[in-house]
């Protein structure tokens, strides 16, 4: 669930990229010990990346610290708690028996010696930690980030003397800043403190919002808040961008779960609460092939509003009709991985897709889900129900389909103790063309997996009669079975022993050329070949031509 990255002081320069691994997109990176590096080292982390923090542990920065997100899906670097299931999912797997708090994590450390234009945070999310950035005689670049839910949002010691813009700050346990030296004054301008009256301190009779202390120049600060969201802002930060989208898919498929004002202002479309045709909007809103949501658009505008006639001939090419689904087949050996594809047709009209299937979770397993080489400019999000069999499926794009054919591949993984021959259905319990449901026209598909053989058993041999070779057919039920298999003429003497050794449980075969022991050809005439396991014994005939 996690990609562990063990205690270490990095001594060269270094990028954390996001990574898909273990059928996990964009898995997180776990830090069980604290982590520092070096004076000479300098620690990129690209946009998207998340990383988790054990408690009690931190990062510690002595060189340099690029970590620059931006304004696309999943391109916010967040640095949290292990115990933070909203960010890269249930990373401890331990559903809600644990979440975190304040204190859950150290922090972010700027040791006196790093350097100042290589300790840039931007578009970045720190939560849960004693200090979000702590700092003693250093001066780290922060912006249009988010910190909180920390004992301190940052802490600056010494006469470090950050800058800090653009940001959120707020639910922070003691103070948003606190500046431990009244020199020199810290550039914290433009930033949102919690509540629209600003920070709480003696400067600013009015201010609710968290608490600063001397030496921090909060005004002017910012008034565009959490509490008075934007339509389309799920992140809440005041901007709407294609990180919101993805948070929308993740949403949708119950990866995340969003709070009452996320999915108030998540529902664009104003239809059928929070889908993944939202995420679709979000996305034609953030690239301006529309400039205004369904749920924005009222009586009241101009008519003649060039803006608002594009957005609405946009809006009006959105309507699918008898859209079909369909979910492949295939079969499948225990033990092994298998691959079918969902296919859609009629997809005129079409921008999102959301679909639930269900699935024998016993047998089979999510290991990847991907997008074909047909759809993959689209977003996707998924997440498997495993106490239910479900999967439940989310995609998204900007522009409306136009071609037909596989959309996603799915590839399951077999279990290894299966038995017999299971037929096992892949059905669509759900199915929406951007908010159509669309559920009776989806084709479901079948897996049949071949597990081990429920018993012992021999097959006749084929072709019988033969020349100059015969192949016999076998299974066994178990593993480590020791199986023997031998021919025999008709006065019941040993002619040739084809095997005698163990073997695991499956289905096997031998083929026999009409020799003896010794390598000799035998004769034409009616042999007997007899398989014995234990107490499992069974004789059939064949004959040999010549």
């Amino acid at each position: 669930r996690a990609i562990g990255i063990r205690y270490e002081t990095l001594a060269l320069d270094w990028t954390l990229v996001k990574r898909n691994f273990a059928g996990i997109t964009n898995i997180p990176y776990y830090f069980p010990d604290d982590y520092t590096v070096a004076t000479n080292s300098i620690l990129t982390i690209n946009p998207g990346v998340v990383l988790k923090f054990d408690y009690g542990e931190r990062l510690t920065v002595k060189k340099g610290l690029i970590a620059e997100g931006g304004a696309t899906a999943d391109s916010i670097i967040v640095f949290t708690s292990i115990k933070d299931d909203f960010y890269g999912g249930d990373t401890n797997a331990d559903s809600t028996a644990t979440s975190p708090s304040y204190n859950s994590w150290k922090g972010i450390y700027f040791d006196p010696v790093s350097l100042g234009p290589y300790s840039r945070l931007q578009h970045c999310v720190i939560n849960y930690a004693y200090y979000a950035v702590d700092m003693n005689n250093a001066f780290p670049i922060i912006t249009h980030s988010l910190l909180s839910h920390n004992n301190y949002g940052i802490y600056a010691g010494g006469s470090s003397n950050p800058v800090v813009n653009y940001c959120d700050i707020y639910d922070s346990y003691y103070k948003g800043i606190y500046k431990v030296n009244p020199t020199p004054v810290i550039n914290a301008e433009y930033n949102w403190w919690g509540d629209n009256s600003g920070p709480t301190h003696s400067g600013n009779p009015g201010g609710t919002g968290d608490e600063v202390s001397d030496a921090v120049d909060y005004t002017p600060w910012l008034t565009d808040d959490a509490n008075n969201p934007i339509m389309g802002d799920v992140s809440l930060n005041t901007s709407i961008t294609a990180y919101d989208a993805s948070l929308v898919l993740q949403a949708t498929v119950g990866s995340i779960t969003l709070n009452d004002l996320q999915e108030m202002v998540a529902d664009v479309s104003a239809e059928l609460g929070v889908t993944a045709y939202d995420a679709s909007l979000i996305l034609q809103y953030v690239v301006g092939l529309i400039h205004w949501f369904p749920a924005e658009i009222n009586r009241d505008m101009d008519p003649n509003d060039p803006l608002l006639i594009e957005t609405l001939e946009y809006l009006a090419l959105q309507e699918p009709s008898d859209v079909i689904l369909n979910v492949g087949s295939a079969s499948a050996i225990r033990g092994e991985q298998v691959t079918i594809p969902l296919s859609i047709a009629n997809v005129s009209g079409v921008t999102s897709i959301q679909t639930i299937l269900e699935y024998d979770s016993e047998i089979l397993s999510i290991n990847d889900i991907s997008l074909t080489g047909l759809k993959n400019s689209m977003n996707l999000a998924f997440e498997q129900d495993i106490e239910n069999g479900e999967l439940h499926i989310a995609i998204a794009g900007t522009e409306i389909m136009y071609t037909e054919g596989e959309i996603v591949y799915i590839t399951f993984d077999v279990d290894e103790e299966v038995k017999g021959i299971n037929n096992i259905p892949i059905t669509v319990i759900q199915f929406m063309a951007n908010e159509k449901d669309l559920t009776e026209l989806a084709g479901s598909g079948e897996i049949i997996v071949q597990g081990t053989p429920l018993n012992f058993a021999i097959l006749q041999n084929y072709p019988n009669p033969f020349n100059p070779t015969t192949s016999i057919r076998y299974q066994i039920p178990e593993d480590n079975s020791r199986v023997s298999i031998c021919v025999y003429n008709i006065k019941g003497q040993l002619v040739r022993t084809l095997i005698d050794k163990k073997q695991d449980a499956g289905f096997h075969q031998v083929i026999w050329n009409g020799t003896d022991n010794t390598g000799k050809k035998v004769s034409s005439g009616v042999y007997f070949y007899r398989m014995e396991f234990g107490t499992f014994s069974n004789v059939k005939k064949l004959i040999l031509l010549k």
